[in-house]
């Protein structure tokens, strides 16, 4: 089976994307605006150390998710335009999806 783009732009459960960014992060909290009428952002951790931990956010107060090395998380943002990503030093890359 074949896909038109990027295989990792698809979501077998969510579909094609609306939103999708690679962003380098940094070790305070950068606003990620997605746009409204999404319901659902995918993070994915694309770090390549040990300890690299990405943080995310809807209020740069309260974490929302906090993903290792490799690890993927999906959050309802029912209501919400945007999402705040920060690492632990800076530096390194997630993947932002949202549908």
């Amino acid at each position: 089976m074949a896909f038109a783009g990027e295989p990792k732009w698809v979501e077998i459960v969510g579909g094609a994307k609306n939103y999708y960014l690679e962003y380098e992060t940094t070790n305070l909290y950068v606003e990620c605006v997605f746009g409204a009428n999404l319901h659902t952002v995918k993070l994915v951790n694309d770090a390549s150390g040990d300890t690299e931990i990405i943080y995310a956010s809807f209020d740069e107060a309260t974490v929302a998710a906090a993903l290792k090395p490799g690890e993927g998380t999906t959050l309802n943002t029912r209501s919400r335009s945007s999402v705040y990503i920060r690492g632990t030093a800076g530096g390194s890359n997630v993947r932002i999806l949202a549908w």
